[in-house]
Order: C-alpha cells, then structure tokens, then sequence
C-alpha cells in the first residue's frame, strides 16, 4: 500500500502574496497586543507603587505594626491614687475660683 503524501496547494502568484501579507499583519498585531499589555503591566506597577507611596495607611494599619505595645496603660495597681486625687481636687479648686 502506497502512502499518499500531502503537500501544500499550488497557490498562484496572488494567493500566495495574500498569504503572506495576512501572515505578516497577524505577527504583527501579535507584536502589538504583546507590547500593549507589556505597556500596560508596567503602567499598573508604577500606580501601585504611587498608591503605596500617597497613602501609607494602605499598605498596613499602623496598630498591627506595634506588637510590643499592646499593652498601652499600665496595670491599675501601678495607678498612683493620690496623684489622680490630688488632679481632681485640683480642677475642683480651679472651677471654684472662677465662680
């Protein structure tokens, strides 16, 4: 059994001239769409990059930053009493010479 080969079609000067004009306008709108999204990716990089830059809080909250200071006010046995005693009755003395 004899195999059968395949060839190209014979194409005339024409055909053959469409041919590779549509085989060149199809790279080179590939090489187009390829440098648009490349543009394009850039384009994002650089307006995260200013986003990041204009907004710190966007990057990170600032409380998550500080582990170390969870802890804000000390322990109520470390209040001094008399001190805040000594404020009230401070401010109470000040609202009563004005009056």
């Amino acid at each position: 059994m004899a195999m059968k080969r395949f060839r190209s079609p014979v194409l005339s000067p024409k055909a053959k001239a469409m041919s590779l004009r549509r085989v060149a306008i199809r790279r080179h709108s590939d090489h187009l769409v390829a440098a648009t999204a490349e543009e394009a990716m850039v384009t994002f990089a650089a307006s995260q990059a200013a986003e990041h830059t204009e907004n710190p809080r966007a990057t990170s909250n600032p409380n998550e930053e500080t582990d170390e200071k969870d802890d804000v006010l000390p322990p109520t046995a470390d209040l001094d009493r008399s001190g805040l005693a000594q404020a009230e009755s401070d401010i109470a003395g000040e609202s009563e010479t004005k009056t």
